[in-house]
């Protein structure tokens, strides 16, 4: 007696099947999207949990349907997005997750988001550390000669959360920065950036710091860090700091391992600590 296929039962094997498709090809496409981008086109992320770290090579606007549903999770040896491209491009309401896959991949650029000699904005995006600080060294990192503005975005976690480095420069702005490992905001030499407007709190080190770079910022709420809200050292550096307010930290602003007067080249008023 011959077998009678159930067509019932060949329709959802049928559907199992293209979802499966579905949802491999929508991990995929996200890089495909970009290779196939015009420039300064705009590409829209659908919801859904994207696994691959992507590049991005050209001037665009990458854009998530909402921050909350829209998430790209990696964990690898390299960026979950690496921007290399002298065109601008905008990366807005996203949910970054990220870690190394293995110790050997500290060596390299290992932050979540990595920019060098690029036009980058980020607005409204959460990056959320996968794992500790040896896992998850940094969320942003700057290098080169970028500009890298962050606007209204969260962080949480991650060893030195934000870092400028190189000659680039930047803005943060309207940004909470919550529980850092070693340092919530660092500006190397020959880096400058402007400082408005964030929160934040719970470094087991620094709030902010400054090592040879320009650091310029007002307004910020910088409470909680277990060492320094601010610290201007272990390099002569310079900017201008007014209007914080700096409180329950181990020392309000300190230079080189010691509180106010601060270092030459600064020049600091108006805070509340």
């Amino acid at each position: 007696m011959s077998a009678t296929l159930n067509p019932v039962k060949s329709v959802v094997i049928l559907l199992v099947l293209m979802i499966g498709s579905t949802v491999a090809a929508a991990q995929n496409d996200l890089q495909n999207l970009i290779a196939q981008a015009e420039d300064k086109s705009e590409i829209t992320i659908t919801s859904g949990t994207h696994k691959n770290p992507i590049t991005i090579d050209r001037p665009l606007v990458l854009k998530g349907e909402s921050p909350e549903n829209c998430v790209l999770e990696v964990t690898a040896d390299e960026p979950a997005i690496r921007v290399s491209t002298k065109g601008p491009v905008t990366i807005e309401a996203m949910t970054i997750k990220w870690q190394l896959a293995t110790s050997a991949g500290g060596r390299g650029a290992a932050s979540a988001v990595f920019v060098k000699d690029s036009n980058v904005t980020m607005r409204n995006c959460l990056l959320i550390a996968l794992g500790n600080d040896q896992w998850c060294p940094s969320a942003i990192a700057a290098a080169g000669f970028s500009k890298v503005n962050l606007e209204n975005c969260r962080f949480e976690g991650f060893n030195f959360t934000i870092a400028y480095s190189g000659g680039s420069e930047g803005a943060i702005s309207d940004c909470l920065i919550l529980n850092p490992g070693h340092c919530g905001i660092t500006v190397y030499s020959g880096s400058t950036i402007d400082v408005a407007r964030n929160i934040i709190t719970g470094s087991r080190y620094h709030g902010v710091r400054s090592t040879g770079g320009t650091l310029n910022m007002h307004d910020n709420l910088i409470i909680r860090n277990k060492n320094r809200g601010i610290y201007l050292g272990n390099k002569s550096a310079s900017g201008h700091v007014s209007n914080n307010v700096i409180l329950g930290n181990g020392t309000g602003i300190s230079a080189k391992g010691y509180p106010l007067p601060s270092r030459s080249g600064y020049f600091l008023h108006g805070q509340r600590m």
